[in-house]
């Protein structure tokens, strides 16, 4: 067997034993860091401008803050399901200029969130970056009507800057 047949073999092993494979959102699950936040992104962008509110994706992605909408500046991070049914959401820097954070959480078949003011984001210090480490009991399933209470309760008593 050559080497790249060894290392092929071996992926085969890893998805065909995965509760990813053939799943709903598997695409995603092997997408590149970059790429899966790139997906957050642009899905917040979506639905909010879809909502008729006025919404940009900031810089790419790349600085304070990830999207733009209407008082609310908001870090966007998207974590998958990992091997014991957490979400791992890395690198929510308190420091970083935004107002809120979006915090998607990825299962196979499912996706998770929580729209957060940044006051209400207490995460735990690991090696310079802020982590949360969540179950999908402790977030709110993504629909258009559980998201749009979400929106409604963030903007609640917000103050415009």
């Amino acid at each position: 067997m050559t080497f790249t047949e060894t290392i092929t073999d071996l992926r085969t092993i890893t998805l065909r034993d995965s509760k990813w494979k053939n799943s709903k959102y598997q695409s995603l699950k092997e997408c590149s860091t970059t790429e899966k936040g790139d997906w957050g992104e642009n899905l917040l962008c979506k639905i909010l401008s879809e909502g008729g509110l006025p919404t940009t994706r900031h810089n790419h992605g790349r600085g304070g803050y990830d999207v733009e909408a209407p008082s609310w500046r908001t870090e966007v991070k998207l974590a998958t399901e990992d091997v014991g049914g957490k979400f791992q959401f890395n690198g929510l820097d308190l420091d970083r200029d935004f107002d809120a954070g979006f915090l998607l959480g990825v299962t196979p078949e499912e996706l998770f969130f929580l729209y957060l003011p940044k006051n209400n984001l207490h995460p735990t210090l690991y090696t310079g970056f802020s982590k949360w480490t969540l179950h999908p009991v402790q977030m709110v399933r993504l629909t258009e009507d559980n998201f749009w209470a979400s929106w409604t309760a963030l903007n609640a008593g917000k103050r415009v800057h």
